[in-house]
């Protein structure tokens, strides 16, 4: 039943070819040990599943973290933006030149005090 192989020269390719040839001379005692533990079988691929979907998880929550990172740079940067237009737009000679074309101009003298009479 068994066909004679040739040599291969791949090693994975041999491991697959052994593991399938033990696999076709499983005996009976064998396959009941199997049965015998096929919850422990179970236990373990349920296993490998919790770990697939932690590491996806992971990975997931970088990149997460790397948007967040990125978004933040970019928010970062417009505040230092406007922060500096507010400090250059609150300068005293340039709102002297936004208010100039209502009518308002920059006092030359200090201001002076006003009594009323009767009142000092």
């Amino acid at each position: 039943m068994a066909q004679q192989q040739q040599p291969t020269s791949n090693p994975v390719k041999k491991a697959l070819s052994r593991l399938l040839d033990s696999l076709e001379r499983m005996e009976l005692g064998n396959r009941a040990w199997l049965d015998s533990n096929m919850s422990f079988v179970l236990f373990i691929s349920v296993l490998g599943m919790i770990y697939i979907a932690n590491a996806r998880l992971a990975e997931k929550t970088m990149s997460d973290i790397k948007n967040a990172q990125t978004d933040l740079r970019e928010l970062r940067w417009q505040y230092l933006t406007t922060k500096a237009d507010l400090m250059y737009g609150s300068k005293e000679k340039e709102v002297a030149k936004l208010v100039e074309p209502i009518g308002l101009k920059e006092l030359k003298a200090p201001p002076r005090k006003m009594y009323i009479a009767g009142e000092k």
